[in-house]
């Protein structure tokens, strides 16, 4: 498998954020607690990526399918959480890269080949155009369905640009997650007990 080699410093970043953001990941929790946003689930095989773009009838972000190879098959590799591919990190109501795209398609006529990777809330979500070739995302406002289903095509109103491409998506959301991290960090003494941990930091 050829690796693009502009990727290796944002795998090697994505990977010490999953770490960190999954810190059961080597327990073996995923076979009885399906709380995927407390372990990292396994990379995905070759074989479920390209079963997983047949099913599409597309293909998808080369860096993408580097993320599910090499780091895991979503999950909380980004800040919002990763849709995964069959089998990987899915939503509360198990929805995963494949379902939540059939199930935008199934309501809105011109939505074609375009896939969800992350939930924002109230109704918003990033979706990467898979016709563009350098696979825009773009941020979906599902509090306007009504008026989408009337029209062709997206337009300004049901889209909002966050990336001219996926991989400068990917840097953006890394980025913002490490400066969340570095200001969450309080130095030392009275006031650093008001830092944010979570459950399994007082271990």
């Amino acid at each position: 498998m050829i690796h693009d080699p502009s990727h290796h410093d944002i795998i090697e970043r994505l990977k010490a954020q999953a770490a960190s953001a999954s810190p059961l990941a080597d327990r073996g929790f995923s076979g009885w607690w399906h709380d995927p946003d407390s372990y990292l689930l396994p990379p995905a095989s070759d074989e479920l990526i390209t079963a997983t773009e047949a099913e599409l009838g597309f293909a998808l972000p080369p860096l993408l399918k580097t993320i599910y190879r090499e780091v895991g098959n979503g999950g909380q590799l980004l800040g919002p959480g990763l849709f995964g591919l069959p089998g990987g990190y899915d939503t509360k109501n198990g929805q995963n890269i494949v379902s939540s795209s059939r199930a935008m398609a199934s309501m809105l006529a011109w939505w074609e080949q375009f896939v969800v990777i992350c939930d924002r809330g109230c109704s918003m979500c990033s979706c990467i155009d898979c016709t563009d070739d350098d696979f825009a995302v773009y941020r979906w406002d599902g509090n306007t369905l009504d008026e989408q289903t009337a029209v062709d095509e997206p337009n300004d109103d049901i889209w909002e640009l966050e990336a001219n491409t996926f991989d400068e998506w990917i840097v953006e959301e890394v980025q913002a997650f490490e400066s969340k991290i570095d200001s969450s960090v309080q130095p030392a003494g009275p006031q650093s007990y008001n830092r944010k941990r979570r459950w399994w930091q007082f271990w």
